[in-house]
């Protein structure tokens, strides 16, 4: 063995040096992102309170004997402004 180590010594170190290289490689390179704020920006909230569409929720129930017309009604924003407009 130590023979076999000394004849190739240079395609182990070559082997090593890529397995590290490929390792290092894997290891940064990820695919998933951070968006950085400067400082004393305020976090935009997303949440959407779901309250808010009841009115929506009701109308659209009438439209639940068929799933695609009911999807249609849900995704329908104009829809969606009207019922949330009438109840404001």
């Amino acid at each position: 063995m130590k023979n076999w180590i000394k004849k190739n010594r240079k395609d182990i170190e070559l082997w090593t040096v890529l397995i590290a290289m490929i390792t290092l490689l894997l290891t940064t390179s990820s695919c998933s992102s951070i968006k950085v704020l400067p400082i004393n920006t305020p976090i935009e909230d997303d949440s959407i309170d779901m309250e808010e569409f009841q009115p929506h929720y009701e109308y659209c129930k009438e439209f639940e004997y068929d799933a695609e017309t009911w999807m249609e009604c849900m995704m329908n924003e104009q829809i969606r402004r009207n019922n949330i407009r009438r109840l404001a």
